[in-house]
């Protein structure tokens, strides 16, 4: 049993191949492993400047968005700002009741209700004047309605009678 121990020990690969051999053997496998990390490292050292490309193209993207937010805002308050300068003036110059149109869809009113609106805020006093016009005609619309008749068929002015109410029964405007 010794015999074959002995036998089998000398069969084994370890002591056929001599101290040389086990020193390349090791020397090969230490320098696979050092050319193992150092690919690995440069493979890393690869990977962190893609990325460190990729977030310096992301940070200019940011800026650039920035810059171009910042311009879409000044975009957007000078097309408000002109805007309101075309609503202002651009009225007065086109042809037609175009300013008159404005200023009602401005003042949301029908028409006759804003100019009435903008008379009053203009002279209070001459507004007063028409109103109390308007309300003398109002109460005597027979009278005058037959009188303009008149001048319509006879083509000369007319002389009409009108019934003016005390001023405690005149309503205010």
């Amino acid at each position: 049993m010794v015999g074959e121990r002995l036998k089998a020990v000398e069969a084994s690969p370890i002591l056929k191949n001599g101290p040389e051999h086990h020193a390349r053997v090791l020397e090969r496998g230490g320098e696979s492993l050092v050319r193992t990390a150092a690919q690995q490292s440069q493979n890393e050292s690869r990977d962190f400047q893609r990325v460190a490309r990729e977030m310096t193209g992301q940070i200019a993207s940011a800026r650039e968005r920035r810059t171009q937010n910042r311009w879409l805002g000044v975009s957007g308050l000078t097309g408000f700002a002109a805007g309101i300068l075309a609503i202002l003036f651009l009225p007065a110059m086109l042809p037609g009741p175009v300013a008159p149109r404005v200023a009602s869809v401005i003042m949301a009113e029908p028409p006759w209700q804003a100019g009435m609106s903008l008379m009053k805020f203009d002279s209070l006093a001459s507004w007063d004047r028409v109103a109390a016009a308007d309300q003398l005609i109002q109460a005597n619309r027979a009278v005058v309605a037959a009188c303009q008749e008149a001048a319509g068929k006879t083509g000369k002015d007319q002389k009409c009678s009108i019934t003016v109410a005390a001023s405690e029964q005149q309503p205010t405007p």
